[in-house]
């Protein structure tokens, strides 16, 4: 958007605002129902704000905070949908985020959890 565009005409690829506005699209596209879009402008706000900020910055943490709390929702709606794609894809993105934010606590167990719950609910699965 144009928030976007000008942060980055003034400031390349570190501009100062840009991990937020991308997290404030984010949640505009959940709140449409855009879950993929919502978990793309989330990771996206992630690295944005890795780029710009120096690691323990509470801005780094902000986003991935959030990314987390979107995958942990997804996960929970995959869960509840029975849509095992979508719960392996949350999982594969919560081992990701490990990785790029070892500066917060990632529940990296939610998904496998989750499964186990549905085996234990559906021992034909």
């Amino acid at each position: 958007t144009e928030a976007l565009e000008q942060g980055r005409f003034f400031h390349g690829d570190r501009s100062p605002h840009e991990d937020q506005i991308l997290t404030n699209l984010a949640k505009i596209a959940g709140r449409k129902q855009n879950f993929d879009k919502e978990q793309e402008l989330a990771r996206e706000a992630v690295l944005s704000s890795q780029r710009t900020f120096e690691p323990g910055h509470r801005y780094r943490k902000q986003s991935a905070n959030f990314y987390e709390k979107v995958l942990i929702k997804h996960s929970e709606r995959a869960f509840e949908s029975k849509d095992a794609e979508w719960l392996d894809r949350c999982e594969a993105l919560l081992d990701e985020l490990v990785d790029l934010s070892p500066e917060i606590e990632v529940n990296r167990d939610l998904p496998s959890q989750l499964r186990s719950q549905w085996n234990q609910d559906d021992p034909d699965s």
